[in-house]
């Protein structure tokens, strides 16, 4: 939990009892944008297309729009929390003793918080990318608005054929995947998020996605008002897990890290 390695993901009791532990595996599902609590992400980005269509072509910007609108729709994430380090690499604070991180994603302090590995985390992303879907990894930065703004998808319709569209629409989101995926309000800045975001290569709608963290999660972490009619049946549902169970407790005007 201290590890470098270590990232967090808190949620609620019911989701980790009824759908992460519930299954025959241990497993997390990718979320929506429109989901989240930054404007920046739940609204459309501003994304632009330029260029010149021929006499008959004149459609070909907006469909290049329309692709890059879809490609931003159907991508999907998942977030972690992370440590802070000081110069002196010991931790300067911990992602699972942030009261504000428990309160507004962690049930109000009534949830749980997953400790995982990054690593093990990316080496069963690794496993489920092929040419139809891949993930992205990055830390979040956090800038000011005037650091947010998309650069625009030039066209050139003459030397483009309507089934190029799409590959070109991709490429464009890949190559601005920093601005369109990884940054946030300077606001959310104490969140020190970690990210992974999913992107269908295909031109069909996206399924629900989820990712197998058998081997990342190596901990579970309670909430302050955690009910203890909950724990049983989390302490049964991880037995053949041998996971690391712990409880944060309010003591002294600060969260520490207890056993249960």
């Amino acid at each position: 939990m201290n590890s470098e390695d270590a990232i967090f993901h808190y949620t609620r009791k019911e989701t980790v009892i009824e759908h992460i532990l519930g299954g025959e595996l241990p497993h997390l599902r990718f979320g929506h944008f429109s989901g989240t609590n930054d404007p920046w992400e739940y609204r459309p980005k501003a994304t632009t297309v330029s260029g010149f269509a021929p006499s008959g072509r004149d459609t070909m910007l907006d469909e290049a729009f329309w692709w890059v609108y879809r490609i931003l729709q159907q991508s999907r994430f998942l977030a972690f929390c992370t440590n802070r380090y000081g110069r002196d690499g010991d931790i300067s604070e911990s992602g699972l003793l942030k009261p504000r991180m428990w309160a507004q994603y962690g049930e109000n302090h009534w949830g749980v918080c997953l400790v995982l590995s990054k690593t093990d985390l990316e080496k069963s992303l690794k496993r489920d990318e092929n040419n139809l879907q891949e993930f992205l990894k990055s830390e979040v930065t956090y800038v000011d608005p005037d650091e947010q703004r998309i650069p625009g998808l030039p066209i050139d319709a003459r030397r483009i054929r309507n089934h190029n569209l799409y590959e070109v629409a991709l490429q464009y989101v890949l190559d601005n995947k920093d601005v369109l995926y990884f940054r946030k309000a300077r606001d959310f800045e104490d969140e020190r998020e970690y990210r992974v975001v999913y992107l269908n290569k295909m031109q069909h709608p996206t399924e629900e996605v989820f990712v197998t963290i058998r081997d990342a999660l190596k901990g579970i972490v309670f909430g302050d008002r955690f009910p203890d009619q909950y724990r049983p049946a989390i302490v049964h549902l991880v037995e053949p897990l041998k996971l690391e169970l712990r409880r944060v407790r309010w003591q002294d005007s600060a969260y520490v890290l207890t056993s249960l």
